[in-house]
């Protein structure tokens, strides 16, 4: 389930990527985490067809245990608002 470096630490993914690399259980208690349904993140969240409240944002990178920063969820639902570099 997890994306490590080398080292064995824990590296940042990206929503989608994260989403994937979960078994079926892992993504039902992952949504269940969230507080939306499994069929909700995988029909509206996970290809970005809704934009969730605040607290379902919040809620994607803090449920993921570290695997997905805040920064990667929003950029997930608002390509257009990344820093440019």
């Amino acid at each position: 389930m997890t994306k490590e470096d080398q080292k064995g630490i824990v590296c940042a993914m990206k929503l989608r990527e994260y989403w994937k690399s979960l078994s079926g259980k892992e993504r039902f208690e992952y949504a269940e985490r969230v507080g939306v349904s499994e069929g909700y993140m995988r029909v509206h969240l996970i290809p970005a067809r809704k934009t969730p409240r605040e607290n379902i944002l919040y809620g994607l990178s803090k449920e993921s245990f570290g695997h997905v920063e805040h920064q990667d969820v929003l950029d997930h639902f608002f390509p257009d608002m990344k820093k440019s570099a």
